[in-house]
């Protein structure tokens, strides 16, 4: 019976170097072999004291098996890692005892090449000196590879390319200090000219300071001449102006005095007329009242003289109202409405 099973050839192993080694731990393997049919007895045993003590006693023969199995791996293992480094020792002694000599017999192979490098270097840093002082940004790898010919042509073209370049950045320079000089100088003049600015054509777009000094102070001149000019105008104008404004103050006094006395007299004569109008008003309206007055006094004397006819006049009515009597239904429904009529027309006379 085997609880365990390795398969050597998944390590890389000779069947007979893996036997060697499972046979170091055949002796643990078959101890498992027979705790595992202790195991088994006690597994099937109810739970109670014995059962408990022999699980016990099994666990402990279980812990020296494992620990005894631990064992045997740390004497294999040290065995072999001490193996693999005597291995290595060969390696690294082999390794120093060869590099030497093939470094010594390299160079003896080599000799020619290494010495004509050696003079390419020389050429290439005594060459790359050379080209220093000429403001090159990236020096060629190849200088010290280059025959004499090509060197002297590069070489040649290199000092003719700097000395472009330095008269090319003397014109810039030169250039630049101009446009400075014109700038500062138009910066002046602007600021000479601006109350001018007025009367000086095109000054927006007028170039002042690549005007020659003659020029400009023509320019300057004249602007200044009308500048006065206008000044002196604009001053005599001012004062037409206030003039006439004077002038015209005094006229809106007068219009305004005349004004004010037309419309004191429009007043006085409207309030007259108003107070003409009033007091003709209360005079008729007076007139009315007293009309009104003495009609009412007239009404008073004419009704208490028809006192009499309308008291017969209601007596009458009620009279008639309970004088006849019909026999039809007809004419009776009339004169019920009849009596009805002549109590409304009494009741309107007593209310009057």
């Amino acid at each position: 019976m085997e609880i365990i099973k390795l398969d050597h050839t998944q390590y890389g192993l000779e069947e007979q170097k893996a036997k060697q080694i499972s046979d170091m731990f055949k002796p643990m393997l078959d101890k498992m072999v027979e705790l595992e049919g202790k195991a088994n007895e006690v597994l099937s045993m109810p739970m109670g004291p014995d059962a408990y003590a022999k699980a016990r006693e099994l666990r402990l023969e279980y812990v020296r098996t494992r620990t005894g199995t631990a064992t045997i791996h740390k004497k294999l293992k040290e065995f072999y890692l001490q193996g693999g480094r005597f291995v290595d020792g060969w390696k690294n002694a082999q390794l120093m005892a060869a590099q030497g000599m093939e470094e010594r017999l390299s160079e003896i192979e080599n000799h020619e090449k290494i010495e004509r490098q050696k003079q390419i270097d020389l050429l290439q840093e005594k060459r790359a000196k050379s080209l220093q002082k000429y403001d090159i940004e990236v020096i060629p790898e190849n200088l010290g590879e280059m025959d004499k010919t090509t060197w002297d042509n590069y070489l040649t073209g290199t000092k003719i390319n700097y000395t472009k370049k330095k008269e090319a950045e003397k014109k810039a320079e030169k250039e630049r200090a101009e446009i400075e000089r014109i700038q500062s100088l138009t910066t002046i003049r602007r600021e000479e000219t601006l109350k001018y600015s007025d009367f000086i054509p095109e000054y927006k777009t007028l170039d002042l300071g690549r005007i020659d000094d003659k020029e400009y102070h023509k320019i300057l001149q004249d602007a200044s001449n009308a500048f006065e000019s206008k000044k002196k105008k604009d001053e005599e104008n001012k004062k037409e102006l206030e003039r006439l404004r004077k002038e015209a103050r005094g006229k809106e006094e007068i219009r305004k005095k005349e004004k004010a006395e037309n419309d004191r007299k429009l007043l006085e004569e409207r309030r007259a007329k108003e107070d003409a109008e009033r007091k003709l008003k209360e005079k008729r309206e007076e007139e009315i009242r007293k009309a009104e007055e003495e009609e009412q006094k007239q009404q008073a004397i004419l009704n208490a003289d028809d006192s009499t006819k309308v008291k017969s006049l209601v007596d009458d009515l009620s009279f008639i109202a309970g004088k006849y009597s019909f026999k039809s239904k007809k004419n009776q429904e009339m004169y019920r409405g009849v009596v009805v009529l002549l109590g409304k027309i009494i009741q309107y006379i007593n209310t009057k």
